[in-house]
Protein backbone atom coordinates (compact mmCIF):
# COMPACT_ATOMS: atom_id res chain seq x y z
CA UNK A 1 0.00 0.00 0.00
CA UNK A 2 2.80 2.41 0.86
CA UNK A 3 4.52 1.99 -2.48
CA UNK A 4 1.21 2.45 -4.30
CA UNK A 5 0.67 5.76 -2.49
CA UNK A 6 4.08 6.99 -3.62
CA UNK A 7 3.26 5.97 -7.20
CA UNK A 8 -0.02 7.91 -7.12
CA UNK A 9 1.76 10.94 -5.66
CA UNK A 10 4.45 10.88 -8.39
CA UNK A 11 1.81 10.45 -11.11
CA UNK A 12 -0.12 13.43 -9.76
CA UNK A 13 3.03 15.58 -9.74
CA UNK A 14 3.83 14.65 -13.35
CA UNK A 15 0.30 15.56 -14.44
CA UNK A 16 0.57 18.86 -12.58
CA UNK A 17 3.89 19.68 -14.30
CA UNK A 18 2.45 18.79 -17.71
CA UNK A 19 -0.55 21.01 -17.00
CA UNK A 20 1.66 24.03 -16.32
CA UNK A 21 3.79 23.42 -19.44
CA UNK A 22 0.69 23.25 -21.64
CA UNK A 23 -0.72 26.39 -20.00
CA UNK A 24 2.47 28.35 -20.66
CA UNK A 25 2.48 27.27 -24.34
CA UNK A 26 -1.14 28.32 -24.78
CA UNK A 27 -0.39 31.73 -23.25
CA UNK A 28 2.65 32.17 -25.53
CA UNK A 29 0.59 31.45 -28.65
CA UNK A 30 -2.10 33.85 -27.40
CA UNK A 31 0.36 36.72 -26.96
CA UNK A 32 1.92 36.10 -30.39
CA UNK A 33 -1.48 36.31 -32.05
CA UNK A 34 -2.48 39.34 -30.01
CA UNK A 35 0.57 41.46 -30.76
CA UNK A 36 1.74 40.32 -34.20
CA UNK A 37 -0.63 42.76 -35.98
CA UNK A 38 -2.11 39.96 -38.13
CA UNK A 39 -4.22 37.07 -36.84
CA UNK A 40 -2.57 34.25 -38.77
CA UNK A 41 -4.75 31.17 -38.83
CA UNK A 42 -2.59 29.20 -41.24
CA UNK A 43 1.18 28.85 -41.23
CA UNK A 44 3.04 30.57 -44.13
CA UNK A 45 4.08 28.29 -46.93
CA UNK A 46 1.05 28.21 -49.22
CA UNK A 47 1.43 29.61 -52.74
CA UNK A 48 -0.96 32.17 -54.12
CA UNK A 49 -1.53 30.21 -57.31
CA UNK A 50 -1.41 26.48 -57.95
CA UNK A 51 0.08 26.94 -61.44
CA UNK A 52 3.47 27.75 -62.90
CA UNK A 53 4.03 30.90 -64.95
CA UNK A 54 5.03 28.93 -68.05
CA UNK A 55 1.35 27.89 -68.35
CA UNK A 56 0.19 31.55 -68.20
CA UNK A 57 -0.87 33.17 -71.48
CA UNK A 58 -1.92 36.60 -70.23
CA UNK A 59 -2.06 38.66 -67.01
CA UNK A 60 -4.27 41.74 -66.89
CA UNK A 61 -3.95 44.23 -64.03
CA UNK A 62 -6.68 46.81 -63.49
CA UNK A 63 -6.01 49.68 -61.09
CA UNK A 64 -6.58 53.46 -60.75
CA UNK A 65 -3.18 54.17 -62.37
CA UNK A 66 -4.18 52.64 -65.66
CA UNK A 67 -3.00 49.08 -65.16
CA UNK A 68 -1.22 46.99 -67.79
CA UNK A 69 -1.32 43.65 -69.62
CA UNK A 70 1.54 41.12 -69.60
CA UNK A 71 1.59 38.62 -72.45
CA UNK A 72 3.46 35.32 -72.51
CA UNK A 73 3.06 33.83 -75.95
CA UNK A 74 5.02 32.72 -78.99
CA UNK A 75 6.61 36.18 -79.17
CA UNK A 76 7.97 35.73 -75.64
CA UNK A 77 7.41 37.77 -72.51
CA UNK A 78 6.17 41.25 -73.35
CA UNK A 79 4.13 44.20 -72.14
CA UNK A 80 1.09 44.88 -74.30
CA UNK A 81 1.19 48.21 -76.22
CA UNK A 82 4.84 48.83 -75.27
CA UNK A 83 7.71 48.13 -77.68
CA UNK A 84 9.79 45.23 -76.32
CA UNK A 85 13.04 47.19 -76.57
CA UNK A 86 11.65 49.80 -74.17
CA UNK A 87 10.57 47.33 -71.46
CA UNK A 88 12.68 46.70 -68.37
CA UNK A 89 12.43 42.93 -68.73
CA UNK A 90 14.43 42.28 -65.55
CA UNK A 91 11.92 44.28 -63.50
CA UNK A 92 9.02 42.47 -65.16
CA UNK A 93 10.55 39.06 -64.38
CA UNK A 94 11.18 40.05 -60.76
CA UNK A 95 7.48 40.85 -60.32
CA UNK A 96 6.43 37.54 -61.90
CA UNK A 97 8.85 35.56 -59.73
CA UNK A 98 7.57 37.34 -56.60
CA UNK A 99 3.91 36.80 -57.56
CA UNK A 100 4.24 33.10 -58.35
CA UNK A 101 6.98 32.28 -55.87
CA UNK A 102 5.95 34.18 -52.72
CA UNK A 103 4.70 32.21 -49.75
CA UNK A 104 1.43 33.61 -48.46
CA UNK A 105 -0.39 33.51 -45.14
CA UNK A 106 -4.11 33.11 -44.62
CA UNK A 107 -5.32 35.87 -42.32
CA UNK A 108 -8.38 36.34 -40.16
CA UNK A 109 -10.05 39.52 -41.42
CA UNK A 110 -13.64 40.57 -42.02
CA UNK A 111 -14.73 38.29 -44.88
CA UNK A 112 -18.13 40.01 -45.11
CA UNK A 113 -16.61 43.31 -46.28
CA UNK A 114 -18.15 44.51 -49.56
CA UNK A 115 -15.52 44.17 -52.31
CA UNK A 116 -17.77 44.80 -55.31
CA UNK A 117 -16.09 48.18 -55.91
CA UNK A 118 -12.53 46.92 -55.53
CA UNK A 119 -10.26 49.01 -57.75
CA UNK A 120 -7.29 46.65 -58.03
CA UNK A 121 -7.76 43.27 -59.69
CA UNK A 122 -5.53 40.78 -61.48
CA UNK A 123 -6.93 38.38 -64.06
CA UNK A 124 -4.67 35.49 -65.07
CA UNK A 125 -5.40 33.36 -68.13
CA UNK A 126 -3.70 29.97 -68.20
CA UNK A 127 -4.04 26.98 -70.47
CA UNK A 128 -7.48 25.73 -69.53
CA UNK A 129 -7.90 27.90 -66.41
CA UNK A 130 -8.61 31.50 -65.44
CA UNK A 131 -7.83 32.99 -62.03
CA UNK A 132 -8.96 36.28 -60.54
CA UNK A 133 -7.14 37.99 -57.69
CA UNK A 134 -8.85 40.86 -55.92
CA UNK A 135 -7.02 43.30 -53.66
CA UNK A 136 -9.30 43.91 -50.67
CA UNK A 137 -7.19 46.42 -48.72
CA UNK A 138 -3.66 47.17 -47.62
CA UNK A 139 -2.28 45.20 -44.68
CA UNK A 140 -1.07 46.98 -41.52
CA UNK A 141 2.60 47.98 -41.05
CA UNK A 142 3.21 48.19 -44.82
CA UNK A 143 3.40 44.38 -45.02
CA UNK A 144 1.61 44.07 -48.36
CA UNK A 145 -2.06 43.56 -49.25
CA UNK A 146 -5.00 41.38 -48.30
CA UNK A 147 -6.21 39.51 -51.37
CA UNK A 148 -8.88 37.04 -52.34
CA UNK A 149 -8.24 34.39 -54.98
CA UNK A 150 -10.93 32.72 -57.05
CA UNK A 151 -11.26 29.07 -56.10
CA UNK A 152 -9.42 29.57 -52.81
CA UNK A 153 -11.33 30.05 -49.53
CA UNK A 154 -10.37 32.85 -47.17
CA UNK A 155 -8.25 35.97 -47.38
CA UNK A 156 -4.48 35.99 -47.81
CA UNK A 157 -1.59 38.33 -47.08
CA UNK A 158 0.35 38.95 -50.30
CA UNK A 159 3.89 40.20 -49.50
CA UNK A 160 4.84 43.77 -50.39
CA UNK A 161 7.29 42.80 -53.19
CA UNK A 162 4.48 41.05 -55.08
CA UNK A 163 1.71 43.45 -54.03
CA UNK A 164 3.28 46.81 -54.96
CA UNK A 165 3.47 46.13 -58.74
CA UNK A 166 -0.31 45.54 -58.75
CA UNK A 167 -0.63 49.32 -58.34
CA UNK A 168 1.77 50.13 -61.23
CA UNK A 169 0.95 51.56 -64.62
CA UNK A 170 2.63 50.24 -67.78
CA UNK A 171 5.12 53.14 -67.53
CA UNK A 172 6.57 51.65 -64.34
CA UNK A 173 7.91 48.72 -66.37
CA UNK A 174 9.51 50.94 -69.04
CA UNK A 175 13.31 51.31 -68.96
CA UNK A 176 14.49 54.40 -67.09
CA UNK A 177 17.94 54.61 -68.64
CA UNK A 178 18.75 57.95 -70.29
CA UNK A 179 20.45 56.25 -73.22
CA UNK A 180 19.54 53.19 -75.24
CA UNK A 181 23.03 52.09 -76.32
CA UNK A 182 24.98 53.41 -73.33
CA UNK A 183 24.13 51.82 -70.00
CA UNK A 184 27.52 51.42 -68.33
CA UNK A 185 29.21 54.29 -66.49
CA UNK A 186 32.18 55.64 -68.43
CA UNK A 187 31.27 53.72 -71.59
CA UNK A 188 31.91 56.46 -74.17
CA UNK A 189 34.58 58.06 -76.37
CA UNK A 190 33.24 61.62 -76.42
CA UNK A 191 30.53 63.57 -74.64
CA UNK A 192 29.42 66.98 -75.94
CA UNK A 193 27.44 69.44 -73.79
CA UNK A 194 25.52 72.24 -75.45
CA UNK A 195 23.80 74.81 -73.23
CA UNK A 196 20.96 77.12 -74.21
CA UNK A 197 23.53 79.78 -75.10
CA UNK A 198 25.00 77.46 -77.76
CA UNK A 199 28.34 77.28 -75.93
CA UNK A 200 29.56 73.75 -76.65
CA UNK A 201 31.89 71.90 -74.29
CA UNK A 202 33.26 68.51 -75.28
CA UNK A 203 34.70 65.86 -72.97
CA UNK A 204 37.00 63.28 -74.55
CA UNK A 205 38.19 59.96 -73.16
CA UNK A 206 41.98 59.68 -73.17
CA UNK A 207 44.29 56.71 -73.36
CA UNK A 208 45.04 57.27 -69.67
CA UNK A 209 42.91 55.43 -67.14
CA UNK A 210 40.32 57.72 -65.47
CA UNK A 211 41.55 60.79 -67.40
CA UNK A 212 39.25 63.07 -69.37
CA UNK A 213 40.04 66.01 -71.64
CA UNK A 214 37.67 68.97 -71.91
CA UNK A 215 37.61 71.24 -75.00
CA UNK A 216 35.89 74.52 -75.84
CA UNK A 217 36.44 76.97 -78.73
CA UNK A 218 39.80 75.51 -79.68
CA UNK A 219 41.04 75.21 -76.10
CA UNK A 220 41.85 71.78 -74.76
CA UNK A 221 42.58 71.02 -71.11
CA UNK A 222 42.54 68.17 -68.63
CA UNK A 223 39.24 67.89 -66.79
CA UNK A 224 39.36 68.41 -63.05
CA UNK A 225 39.35 65.04 -61.29
CA UNK A 226 36.39 66.20 -59.20
CA UNK A 227 34.15 66.07 -62.33
CA UNK A 228 35.33 62.70 -63.67
CA UNK A 229 32.92 60.64 -61.57
CA UNK A 230 29.94 62.91 -62.33
CA UNK A 231 30.47 62.71 -66.08
CA UNK A 232 31.10 58.95 -66.09
CA UNK A 233 28.02 58.42 -63.88
CA UNK A 234 25.81 60.36 -66.32
CA UNK A 235 26.19 57.64 -68.96
CA UNK A 236 24.59 54.93 -66.80
CA UNK A 237 22.17 57.23 -64.94
CA UNK A 238 18.66 55.93 -64.21
CA UNK A 239 15.68 58.33 -64.06
CA UNK A 240 13.17 58.42 -61.22
CA UNK A 241 10.18 57.76 -63.45
CA UNK A 242 8.93 57.62 -67.04
CA UNK A 243 6.64 60.58 -67.67
CA UNK A 244 5.58 60.09 -71.31
CA UNK A 245 6.03 57.24 -73.78
CA UNK A 246 6.46 58.07 -77.50
CA UNK A 247 6.00 61.82 -76.86
CA UNK A 248 4.51 64.19 -79.42
CA UNK A 249 5.97 67.63 -80.13
CA UNK A 250 3.32 69.06 -77.81
CA UNK A 251 4.48 66.70 -75.04
CA UNK A 252 8.08 67.81 -75.59
CA UNK A 253 7.14 71.49 -75.50
CA UNK A 254 5.06 71.01 -72.34
CA UNK A 255 7.97 69.28 -70.58
CA UNK A 256 10.54 71.82 -71.82
CA UNK A 257 12.70 69.41 -73.82
CA UNK A 258 11.81 70.56 -77.35
CA UNK A 259 14.00 73.64 -76.85
CA UNK A 260 16.21 72.22 -74.10
CA UNK A 261 18.15 73.92 -71.35
CA UNK A 262 21.01 71.46 -71.99
CA UNK A 263 21.70 69.05 -74.78
CA UNK A 264 24.13 66.16 -74.27
CA UNK A 265 25.50 63.99 -77.08
CA UNK A 266 27.45 60.82 -76.35
CA UNK A 267 29.55 59.04 -78.97
CA UNK A 268 31.33 55.69 -79.13
CA UNK A 269 32.69 54.68 -82.48
CA UNK A 270 29.88 55.09 -85.03
CA UNK A 271 27.16 55.11 -82.33
CA UNK A 272 25.78 58.48 -81.20
CA UNK A 273 22.83 59.47 -78.98
CA UNK A 274 21.57 62.87 -77.82
CA UNK A 275 19.46 63.62 -74.76
CA UNK A 276 17.69 66.92 -74.09
CA UNK A 277 17.36 68.27 -70.56
CA UNK A 278 14.73 70.80 -69.47
CA UNK A 279 15.34 73.74 -67.17
CA UNK A 280 15.14 72.55 -63.53
CA UNK A 281 11.99 73.30 -61.52
CA UNK A 282 11.67 72.40 -57.82
CA UNK A 283 14.85 70.29 -57.96
CA UNK A 284 13.44 68.18 -60.80
CA UNK A 285 13.89 68.21 -64.57
CA UNK A 286 12.63 66.33 -67.59
CA UNK A 287 14.89 64.51 -70.05
CA UNK A 288 14.08 63.36 -73.59
CA UNK A 289 15.88 60.01 -73.81
CA UNK A 290 18.54 59.23 -76.37
CA UNK A 291 16.15 57.11 -78.43
CA UNK A 292 13.56 59.94 -78.43
CA UNK A 293 10.90 57.47 -77.24
CA UNK A 294 10.61 58.52 -73.59
CA UNK A 295 10.38 61.66 -71.48
CA UNK A 296 11.95 60.89 -68.11
CA UNK A 297 11.74 62.61 -64.74
CA UNK A 298 15.15 63.10 -63.10
CA UNK A 299 16.80 64.80 -60.15
CA UNK A 300 18.14 68.19 -61.29
CA UNK A 301 21.18 67.73 -59.03
CA UNK A 302 22.48 65.00 -61.39
CA UNK A 303 22.98 67.70 -64.05
CA UNK A 304 24.23 70.56 -61.87
CA UNK A 305 27.82 70.20 -63.10
CA UNK A 306 26.65 71.15 -66.61
CA UNK A 307 26.25 74.72 -65.38
CA UNK A 308 29.98 74.88 -64.65
CA UNK A 309 31.87 77.15 -67.03
CA UNK A 310 34.69 75.73 -69.14
CA UNK A 311 37.43 77.54 -67.21
CA UNK A 312 36.15 76.07 -63.95
CA UNK A 313 36.12 72.55 -65.38
CA UNK A 314 39.82 72.66 -66.28
CA UNK A 315 42.78 71.58 -64.26
CA UNK A 316 44.71 74.61 -63.12
CA UNK A 317 47.49 72.66 -61.45
CA UNK A 318 49.63 69.83 -62.72
CA UNK A 319 49.00 67.49 -59.78
CA UNK A 320 45.75 67.70 -57.83
CA UNK A 321 46.41 64.88 -55.39
CA UNK A 322 47.52 65.62 -51.82
CA UNK A 323 51.16 64.96 -51.05
CA UNK A 324 50.32 62.06 -48.73
CA UNK A 325 48.63 60.22 -51.64
CA UNK A 326 51.81 60.19 -53.75
CA UNK A 327 53.71 56.92 -53.26
CA UNK A 328 56.43 57.00 -55.90
CA UNK A 329 58.24 59.46 -58.13
CA UNK A 330 60.54 58.83 -61.10
CA UNK A 331 62.52 61.90 -62.18
CA UNK A 332 64.51 62.07 -65.42
CA UNK A 333 66.70 65.00 -66.48
CA UNK A 334 68.96 64.44 -69.43
CA UNK A 335 70.99 61.29 -68.54
CA UNK A 336 70.29 61.44 -64.82
CA UNK A 337 67.38 59.86 -63.01
CA UNK A 338 66.02 59.32 -59.52
CA UNK A 339 63.58 56.55 -58.64
CA UNK A 340 62.01 57.49 -55.31
CA UNK A 341 59.64 55.45 -53.14
CA UNK A 342 57.98 57.39 -50.35
CA UNK A 343 57.32 55.90 -46.93
CA UNK A 344 54.65 57.68 -44.92
CA UNK A 345 55.10 58.02 -41.15
CA UNK A 346 58.81 57.47 -41.65
CA UNK A 347 61.88 59.71 -41.76
CA UNK A 348 63.36 57.78 -44.63
CA UNK A 349 62.88 57.35 -48.37
CA UNK A 350 64.10 54.81 -50.88
CA UNK A 351 66.20 56.39 -53.65
CA UNK A 352 67.39 54.27 -56.57
CA UNK A 353 66.91 51.12 -54.50
CA UNK A 354 68.73 52.37 -51.38
CA UNK A 355 67.17 53.67 -48.18
CA UNK A 356 68.14 57.20 -47.20
CA UNK A 357 67.52 59.17 -44.01
CA UNK A 358 69.51 62.19 -45.16
CA UNK A 359 67.71 65.35 -44.04
CA UNK A 360 68.69 67.34 -47.13
CA UNK A 361 67.29 64.69 -49.46
CA UNK A 362 64.02 64.42 -47.53
CA UNK A 363 63.57 68.23 -47.36
CA UNK A 364 64.54 68.62 -51.03
CA UNK A 365 62.06 65.96 -52.04
CA UNK A 366 59.28 67.65 -50.06
CA UNK A 367 60.08 70.98 -51.73
CA UNK A 368 59.94 69.35 -55.17
CA UNK A 369 56.63 67.61 -54.48
CA UNK A 370 55.16 70.88 -53.26
CA UNK A 371 56.23 72.62 -56.48
CA UNK A 372 54.61 69.82 -58.52
CA UNK A 373 51.27 70.06 -56.70
CA UNK A 374 51.28 73.85 -57.12
CA UNK A 375 52.60 73.92 -60.70
CA UNK A 376 50.16 76.17 -62.66
CA UNK A 377 48.88 75.37 -66.14
CA UNK A 378 47.70 77.68 -68.89
CA UNK A 379 45.42 76.87 -71.81
CA UNK A 380 46.51 74.04 -74.06
CA UNK A 381 48.82 74.28 -77.05
CA UNK A 382 47.38 72.52 -80.07
CA UNK A 383 50.53 72.73 -82.19
CA UNK A 384 52.91 69.80 -82.65
CA UNK A 385 56.02 69.32 -80.53
CA UNK A 386 59.47 69.12 -82.04
CA UNK A 387 60.20 65.65 -80.68
CA UNK A 388 63.56 65.44 -82.45
CA UNK A 389 64.87 66.91 -79.23
CA UNK A 390 64.64 65.42 -75.76
CA UNK A 391 62.34 66.76 -73.04
CA UNK A 392 64.00 69.06 -70.52
CA UNK A 393 62.50 67.12 -67.65
CA UNK A 394 60.06 64.25 -67.06
CA UNK A 395 58.13 62.85 -64.10
CA UNK A 396 56.21 59.66 -63.47
CA UNK A 397 54.02 59.90 -60.38
CA UNK A 398 52.47 56.87 -58.66
CA UNK A 399 49.55 57.16 -56.25
CA UNK A 400 48.37 54.99 -53.37
CA UNK A 401 45.25 54.20 -55.43
CA UNK A 402 47.46 52.46 -57.99
CA UNK A 403 47.07 55.22 -60.57
CA UNK A 404 50.02 56.52 -62.57
CA UNK A 405 50.53 59.92 -64.25
CA UNK A 406 53.40 60.90 -66.52
CA UNK A 407 54.50 64.39 -67.58
CA UNK A 408 57.22 65.61 -69.97
CA UNK A 409 58.40 69.24 -70.06
CA UNK A 410 59.45 70.53 -73.46
CA UNK A 411 60.77 73.93 -74.50
CA UNK A 412 60.07 74.96 -78.10
CA UNK A 413 60.94 78.50 -79.15
CA UNK A 414 60.82 79.69 -75.53
CA UNK A 415 57.36 78.15 -75.10
CA UNK A 416 56.96 75.55 -72.36
CA UNK A 417 54.78 72.59 -73.25
CA UNK A 418 53.78 69.94 -70.75
CA UNK A 419 53.02 66.67 -72.51
CA UNK A 420 50.60 64.61 -70.47
CA UNK A 421 50.50 60.82 -70.62
CA UNK A 422 50.21 58.44 -73.56
CA UNK A 423 47.62 60.54 -75.36
CA UNK A 424 50.15 63.32 -75.82
CA UNK A 425 47.93 66.20 -74.78
CA UNK A 426 50.10 69.33 -74.67
CA UNK A 427 49.42 71.84 -71.91
CA UNK A 428 51.02 75.27 -71.71
CA UNK A 429 53.09 76.59 -68.80
CA UNK A 430 55.40 79.50 -67.98
CA UNK A 431 59.16 79.26 -68.38
CA UNK A 432 59.65 80.81 -64.93
CA UNK A 433 57.63 77.98 -63.33
CA UNK A 434 59.62 75.35 -65.18
CA UNK A 435 62.89 76.98 -63.99
CA UNK A 436 61.78 76.52 -60.36
CA UNK A 437 61.23 72.82 -61.03
CA UNK A 438 64.59 72.43 -62.78
CA UNK A 439 66.42 74.16 -59.92
CA UNK A 440 64.70 71.93 -57.33
CA UNK A 441 65.58 68.78 -59.32
CA UNK A 442 69.23 69.89 -59.73
CA UNK A 443 69.51 70.49 -55.98
CA UNK A 444 67.93 67.11 -55.12
CA UNK A 445 70.19 65.21 -57.54
CA UNK A 446 73.30 67.00 -56.25
CA UNK A 447 72.38 66.14 -52.63
CA UNK A 448 71.78 62.50 -53.63
CA UNK A 449 75.20 62.31 -55.31
CA UNK A 450 76.83 63.89 -52.26
CA UNK A 451 75.59 61.00 -50.11
CA UNK A 452 77.07 58.45 -52.52
CA UNK A 453 73.89 57.62 -54.45
CA UNK A 454 74.28 57.05 -58.19
CA UNK A 455 71.93 59.19 -60.25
Amino acid sequence: MGSLGVFKKESFEKKQTLFWIVSVLILAVFFVLMFSGEDVSELPGDRLLDVKFKTVKKMEVTNPNGGYVICNDASGLRLQSVATELVDIAKLKDFINDLFGSKISRVDVDRTKDTSNAQVTLKIECKGKTFSILVRDEAPADLGCHVSVSGKPGVYLLPKSAADPLFYSHLDFVSKGLFKNFDVSGNFDEMVFLDSGADAVSVLKTAEENSLVVTNKGKKMLLLDAYNDQINKLVGLQANAVKVLDPTREDQETCGVFTPYFQITIKRGAISETIRVSEPVDNMCFVLSGDGRRILECNAADFDFLKTKFDDLCKKRLVEENLDKIKSLVIKKQKKHLNVKLQNASNSVEVNGKESTDEKIILGLNDLLKLLTEFPLKESVLGELNEDKQPELSFEIGYESGGLDSYEFWVNDSNVHVKYGKNGLCLAALESDLKKLLDAVDTLMADAEATGLRV
